[in-house]
């Protein structure tokens, strides 16, 4: 069971599982094709299959762990056992498994090494040649298989998947302790090598040769037999040894945790996987796969066609407890092509799949395990040609509306020209819907499917607390207006459908904050009905805090006097998080590329090390790729074409203008943590609402045009004054604005929901757009605070356990900058790199004003220690 799925137990009853965040239930998942075999790991728990967790090491060539060396590594002539599950998705040479040469040992030492080539033969490799190949037997691609290399006696053998390989090798070296840090995963003597794909259960005995015949793998975990000297690689934290040795292992360039695991699991409730691929043709349909049905059939929204066979292509997904596996067909996954994927799982009071034969009678209830009346049915006859078919409760159950079409709604009684009776005008119950006896929906011997999404009224069991809503179906009339209709959901949507009631011509669409809903830009958009690319032309709507606003003037989705149907997912997470690397990354760079970051990044803070005009760029996933603001001026928000892109899913990738030597750090939205708020100016006093779920301890706000009275970053912190009538600047040195609480902040602390604005048209002047950053201290992982001073070396306790990874000071009691350390740079026992977000220079390294330690950060007795001088900081673990 996953850390999260630890954290919540459902309240939802029977079949409800045991996960109650969003993220549990819901996804939006973006790829790069590659023609061959991707996982698209969600963490969400389709199916019992490959569960248990791995370490995934398909991020780059230099990608592996690193494992502390010890005294148990030193096998000398005696027996010995080296185990692991690996998952490969290609075939490539030297695909490290495990690799027991250090930085300066060559392959002519006596340090056994296991490698997979391109033909996807395991291979033994020791002290200068290949020892033992699987020759004619491979590595499964997109499957588990079980490696051993053992010696008893002088006797090494290579076994795959329980069966002994190759012959067996007559070893008489003498193995030799790795001199330092060795690796798994990849090498880290040739700092390459990357095993692509996973690898789990890893094990290391010494003294006892494990197998010395065929044998069956073990279907759970290994325990720590006698001799064990590393186990690890297993369940939620891979990189964590469990032999008893506590042997330190380190991730290493993009090495991520994963869910995926080569057992069965009993937690997979199945669901529906809908995908798109966004650009590169005008013949790419949306393709759904559901647990309801045999998995390799594929419907399509946009066709009216039955479900479709794809066995001969591999290209169904298959389904798994952390997600689902594509495979090279086209549609899903052509060679360098963009693919976005929804993931809906079954959970009562979210989502639904019932399948039913047609009998063609009247006043037929379809029992479902939804826990609630359905907000929205979609029903497709798949062994027959008929159309989609929606009912949702703004609509009523007299009316049905065509999901692969725009026509207008249609009549769903049994009485008037056209009709169709579909619904037997009986509303959905919590327990089943009534159809009636029309072929769209029963036609007698026909087989259908209906996902069924819920509408949560104050009445959903998600979060820590099990009361919070997650999804809403509902309705809006629009004005054909740029200040369109404000749809109030109660939180702030990822993932929005809309369809016209009566605006007949126009498409339905779905927007989700993955691709892009951009405030004051334009948004991604798909067409349910169609096969054609992704339009990024229009600004549709604007996502907020409490739901959407519409703010187009067009049929779309906001025609004058039409009517819409919409669902709302929310944006996760729910519940604050507890590690922070799930939430805040930071990684040193020489020039544009992508790389992993192991989550989707909402806030960017890019800085440049050398140069002359060494700025610092802020770019924020709300306002879209292209756009960025300066710390160390008022300048007003700019665009530069590619300069970084978001819809990566848990990469990030810099432009080929990125070229200087930098930084860049890398926030998630999360509560108790950070958010994000863009608004608009009223120029009146007034409350802004946010989603940090707490009281916000730091908040920088920015106006995003010129021609106000001041464009600067207005920075408010809990430490500078109660109530809150100081504030800072964060593009400047100076020392806190006294007084200025009621134009800037209403001389009012913010609270858990809403912070406040004054008057003064730097923060609130009316009709300009603004953004809003919100950072607080949340336990473990980050801390916003303050010290003073005492004339020696301090240490400042955060509360953390493994030392600060990004360390914000600012001095309060007069003028200065805005330091910036972090742990990619180098936050050591000596000089470390510092950055001024307020200031051009380039980065400094000849001063050791910062120390690590295990709580926080330490300060050695110098200027940021001088008796009676007062600083606020924010750190980050």
């Amino acid at each position: 069971m996953s850390t999260k799925k630890k954290l919540f137990l459902s309240a939802a009853g029977a079949g409800g599982g045991a996960t109650t965040d969003v993220a549990d239930v819901f996804s939006v998942d973006l790829w790069k094709g590659n023609a061959a075999q991707q996982i698209i790991e969600n963490g969400i728990t389709l199916s019992n299959t490959h569960d248990g967790g791995s370490g995934n090491f398909r991020a780059g060539n230099t990608t592996r762990a690193e494992i502390a060396t010890s005294s148990n590594f030193n096998f000398g002539t005696g027996d010995y056992t080296i185990e692991a599950w690996v998952f490969p998705l290609e075939h490539k040479n030297y695909s490290n498994i495990y690799d027991q040469r250090t930085a300066s040992q060559s392959a002519s030492t006596a340090s056994p090494i296991i490698y997979a080539d391109t033909n996807g033969y395991v291979i033994f490799y020791l002290n200068g040649n290949d020892r033992i190949s699987s020759s004619g037997n491979t590595l499964n691609l997109g499957a588990w298989n079980h490696v051993a290399v053992t010696r008893a006696s002088g006797s090494t053998k290579l076994f795959l998947n329980g069966t002994q390989r190759g012959s067996t090798y007559s070893d008489s070296n003498t193995y030799v302790q790795p001199a330092s840090n060795f690796s798994f995963g990849g090498s880290l003597e040739q700092n390459t090598y990357n095993f692509p794909g996973y690898v789990a259960d890893l094990r290391v005995v010494k003294g006892t040769a494990l197998y010395t015949s065929n044998f069956t793998p073990s279907t759970s975990y290994n325990s720590a037999v006698s001799g064990t000297v590393l186990l690890t690689a297993q369940g939620d934290t891979p990189f964590v040894d469990n032999s008893g040795n506590s042997v330190a292992i380190t991730q290493v360039n993009g090495a991520l945790a994963s869910e995926f695991g080569p057992f069965t699991g009993d937690e997979g409730e199945g669901g529906l996987v809908w995908t798109k691929q966004r650009s590169g043709g005008t013949n790419e349909h949306h393709w759904l796969v559901d647990s309801g049905r045999t998995a390799r059939f594929t419907l399509s929204t946009n066709l009216d066609s039955a479900q479709i066979d794809q066995s001969q292509t591999q290209g169904a997904a298959t389904f798994n407890s952390a997600g689902y596996q594509i495979y090279n067909w086209f549609y899903q996954n052509d060679n360098n092509e963009d693919y976005v994927g929804w993931t809906f799982r079954k959970a009562p009071k979210f989502f639904d799949i019932v399948t039913w034969t047609g009998n063609g009678t009247e006043n037929r209830q379809i029992a479902h395990n939804l826990g609630s009346a359905p907000g929205m049915i979609l029903v497709k006859g798949y062994s027959l040609v008929e159309d989609w078919n929606i009912y949702h409760r703004s609509r009523g159950n007299a009316k049905y509306i065509q999901l692969n079409g725009t026509a207008n709604e249609a009549d769903a009684t049994d009485t008037g020209p056209g009709s169709a009776d579909l619904w037997f005008e009986t509303d959905p119950t919590s327990t089943h819907f009534t159809i009636g006896d029309h072929n769209r929906v029963n036609k007698n011997g026909d087989t259908y499917v209906a996902y069924l999404f819920a509408h949560n009224n104050n009445d959903g069991n998600f979060g820590p607390d099990g009361d919070q809503d997650i999804i809403k179906c509902g309705g809006y009339t629009g004005n054909n207006s740029a200040t369109g209709p404000i749809i109030n959901l109660g939180f702030e949507p990822q993932w929005v459908f809309i369809r016209h009631v009566d605006a007949n011509g126009n498409s339905p669409l779905i927007f989700d904050n993955m691709r892009g809903v951009h405030t004051g830009s334009a948004d991604m958009s798909l067409s349910p009905n169609a096969n054609n690319d992704e339009q990024n032309s229009a600004d549709s709507l604007e996502f907020n805090s409490t739901g959407f606003q519409l703010k187009r003037a067009d049929g779309s989705v906001n025609g004058s006097s039409k009517n819409y149907i919409y669902v709302a997912i929310r944006r996760g997470p729910l519940a604050p998080p507890t590690d922070a690397t799930k939430v805040f990354h930071v990684q040193a760079q020489s020039n544009g590329d992508t790389y992993s970051v192991g989550f989707p990044t909402d806030m960017m803070l890019h800085g440049k090390r050398n140069g002359s005009s060494a700025n610092a760029y802020v770019g924020t996933r709300l306002l879209g790729g292209d756009k960025y603001l300066s710390t160390n001026a008022d300048n007003a928000e700019a665009s530069s074409s590619g300069l970084w892109t978001f819809d990566l899913g848990n990469e990030f990738d810099q432009g080929a203008t990125v070229s200087n030597t930098h930084v860049n750090w890398h926030w998630k939205r999360a509560p108790g943590y950070f958010d994000v708020v863009a608004y608009t100016g009223t120029g009146s006093a007034r409350t802004i609402t946010h989603n940090l779920d707490v009281a916000p301890e730091m908040i920088w706000v920015k106006p995003r045009e010129t021609g106000l009275a001041s464009s600067d970053w207005w920075v408010f912190n809990k430490d500078l004054s109660t109530p809150a009538d100081d504030s800072l600047v964060l593009n400047s040195t100076g020392a806190p604005n006294t007084g200025n609480g009621a134009l800037l902040w209403n001389s009012t602390m913010p609270t858990s929901s809403v912070f406040s604005l004054g008057t003064y048209n730097g923060i609130n002047q009316s009709g300009r757009d603004f953004i809003a950053y919100l950072f607080a201290t949340l336990d473990g992982v980050s801390k916003v605070g303050n010290y003073t001073g005492n004339g020696s070396a301090m240490t400042i306790d955060c509360g953390f356990s493994s030392g600060a990874r990004f360390v914000l000071i600012k001095r309060t009691d007069t003028t200065d900058n805005w330091y910036v350390w972090d742990s990619a740079r180098g936050i050591v026992a000596g000089n470390d790199p510092y950055l001024r977000l307020n200031t051009t220079q380039a980065e400094a390294t000849s001063a050791d004003y910062i120390d690590p330690h295990s709580s926080g950060f330490a300060l050695p007795n110098d200027y940021f220690t001088v008796n009676g001088r007062t600083f606020i900081f924010y750190a980050i673990a």
